[in-house]
């Protein structure tokens, strides 16, 4: 999906593939680690697509059972994600600040960089 990248992005915005992969994605969020959630959030906010439904379930997924098993890049990317797509989250971003916090030690710059940015 983030292959597309920005600049042609506008051809996916009303595609049915995209829709179809959307809702592919929500029916196995509850299946997705840390990784796949982060990634998920990664490439949606990368190709610029709105998907409030499925922001929103990352959101309430990651937020509330999962980030614990974030690694400090899946925690930057979720953050970076979230904050480029414009999805309003304050539930996540406490606890993404409260889990980097602990993880610290495993950031390294490109993480923290993008971790602040975010914020």
């Amino acid at each position: 999906v983030a292959k597309i990248g920005r600049k042609q992005s506008h051809r996916f915005k009303q595609d049915n593939r995209m829709k179809a992969l959307t809702g592919a994605c929500l029916k196995m969020i509850n299946d997705f680690d840390a990784q796949h959630l982060a990634n998920t959030a990664w490439a949606y906010a990368t190709i610029d697509t709105e998907a409030p439904a499925l922001f929103n379930a990352i959101a309430a997924d990651a937020a509330l059972t999962k980030l614990d098993g974030f690694n400090p890049q899946n925690l930057a990317n979720t953050a970076w994600a979230f904050a480029t797509a414009s999805v309003e989250a304050p539930d996540l971003f406490n606890a993404i600040a409260a889990a980097a916090l602990t993880k610290l030690d495993g950031f390294n710059p490109q993480n923290l960089a993008n971790t602040a940015w975010a914020f």
